[in-house]
């Protein structure tokens, strides 16, 4: 190895022994293979290098971002040197050094006294930790110096060829074994944070490579979902799982989510999935899958959740919303009955019959819709006994209502289209009204409906409020938490009424 120009060499006597370096590198690499920490890497190096030449103490200075302060994590000694672990200024042992290093050339020093004979300070320094001797070779990457190793002596010696062969090479793997190591390290780190966050997902995450679908990663809520670890770890060993068609055949391999984002690159949202535990139990998924690309390589990311509960629930809860209906009708066939007995010939029990009437077909209205029913759909069943005039003009955009919407709007719409049959628009040959409503969109969606009253008799506001009025006002305003407004203008009755409602995704109240 070429030494550096212009570096005095005192006469002392040269303390190597030639000897063949193979068998050390080879001892140096299998060393630093075996270990899988950075820092038991360069632990070992230092002290197989040491105890190689006979030094007093071999370590590795790291530069800190900064490149003002280096770090000595990893050192070994014989006994006879202090520690040097910790951080120190790099410039404390004389700025040529720094400067050689720089230019990635290695600093070997037989003497100590002579090289820095007129730098006291150096001197003193090195007198401190009693170092007579040294050598220390940089180690720069992408002209960088990143730091350097170094080798002491207690003693001035005389370094020779193949001193400066095995501390060059030491440092070479060793810094290159350091670096593979840390990134192992990191890559690790990464897994076992995402394998941590993974794990308190509530569903089954499955991570598969693709061509060859072998699965890579899973989490806990998969093997419990599934009832037990993966079975099949490449893509013909998906047939191993316990997927069941309606038809009772079982899922070829192939017929996975899973393989067909990894064969065919499909994606797969909420799809249904039958599958049967070790136990034998039958469960219900939902398996999503998507082909995910990266720089490096292509996975499929499967996940599923198991929805057993959910529609079991969902079947309880149809049979009885079934059976709520049942009870309803009767309760109001009941109802009509008893009105029957009650009002004998009043015309009280015409009118509270119609209010009857419009009731259950609300109600049969959003129970044919699932609890919930299009705005339109309702106005339309509510006045459909008046439309027959062809004086009901009916305009609007499509809103959804739930069941405590529903039923006080069919109740109030009846009992608009009652009064002005009696007493309002609809009573005269000329007579109009318009339906109409439009959505407000800001913050939240705000319902306008306007019920507006044309052409009638000259209308008088009542000197007190009926009950239909009244419920009018109190029933929508309380359900629909909004404002309604109903106004008897001379030219006609208009109700206006004002909701919100709730966005999609939004639970209604």
């Amino acid at each position: 190895m070429r030494r550096p120009a212009g570096r005095p060499v005192s006469t002392v006597q040269d303390q190597a022994t030639q000897i063949d370096p193979s068998p050390f590198l080879l001892a140096l690499q299998d060393g630093l293979n075996a270990h899988v920490s950075a820092r038991a890497a360069v632990d070992f190096a230092c002290a197989h290098l040491g105890r190689q030449l006979g030094v007093d103490s071999v370590g590795l200075v790291e530069l800190e971002p900064d490149r003002f302060v280096g770090y000595v994590a990893s050192e070994w000694l014989s006994g006879s040197l202090p520690s040097m672990r910790g951080r120190h200024a790099v410039d404390v042992y004389g700025p040529e050094r720094l400067a050689a290093l720089n230019r990635n050339e290695p600093m070997v020093v037989t003497d100590v006294g002579e090289v820095f004979a007129r730098q006291t300070a150096v001197l003193s320094a090195f007198a401190e930790i009693g170092v007579a001797g040294f050598v220390e070779t940089p180690l720069v990457f992408e002209r960088t110096l990143r730091g350097w190793l170094y080798v002491s002596s207690t003693r001035p010696r005389r370094w020779s060829d193949q001193d400066l062969l095995l501390i060059n090479e030491t440092a070479r793997r060793t810094w290159h074994a350091a670096e593979r190591a840390r990134a192992e390290e990191r890559l690790r780190e990464k897994e076992a944070r995402l394998q941590a966050v993974l794990d308190q997902v509530p569903v089954g995450v499955i991570l598969a490579a693709i061509p060859d679908g072998q699965l890579l990663l899973y989490n806990k809520a998969s093997a419990a979902i599934m009832g037990h670890d993966m079975l099949g770890q490449v893509l013909p060993d998906y047939g191993s799982y316990g997927g069941v068609h309606p038809d009772g055949r079982p899922y070829a391999a192939e017929e996975y989510p899973t393989a067909r984002a990894v064969l065919r690159r499909e994606t797969i949202i909420d799809e249904p999935l039958r599958y049967r535990r070790p136990d034998g139990e039958m469960i219900d998924l939902s398996v999503s899958a998507t082909a995910i690309d990266t720089p490096y390589d292509s996975y499929a990311l499967c996940t599923f959740s198991d929805e057993t509960s959910y529609l079991a629930a969902l079947e309880r809860a149809r049979l009885l919303n079934g059976e709520l209906s049942h009870r309803i009708k009767n309760l109001l066939a009941t109802i009509q009955a008893i009105s029957a007995q009650t009002f004998g010939t009043s015309p009280l029990r015409q009118t509270f019959e119609n209010r009857l009437a419009a009731l259950s077909d609300a109600h049969d209205l959003i129970t044919s819709t699932g609890w919930s029913g299009g705005l339109a759909a309702l106005v339309r069943t509510a006045l459909e006994p008046f439309m027959a005039s062809g004086r009901i003009a009916i305009e609007g955009c499509p809103v959804l209502l739930n069941d405590a919407q529903a039923v006080p709007f069919a109740l109030a719409l009846h009992e608009l289209a009652t009064n002005a049959a009696k007493y309002g628009a609809l009573s005269a040959q000329g007579g109009q009204v318009d339906v109409s409503w439009t959505v407000q969109t800001a913050e939240q969606d705000r319902l306008v409906f306007c019920w507006r009253e044309s052409g009638g008799p000259l209308v008088v506001a009542p000197k007190r409020r009926g009950f239909g009025s009244r419920m009018i006002e109190r029933s929508l305003a309380g359900e629909l938490k909004g404002e309604v407004t109903l106004a008897f203008e001379p030219t006609g009755v208009v109700c206006t009424i004002q909701a919100l409602l709730p966005r999609p995704g939004q639970a209604r109240s």
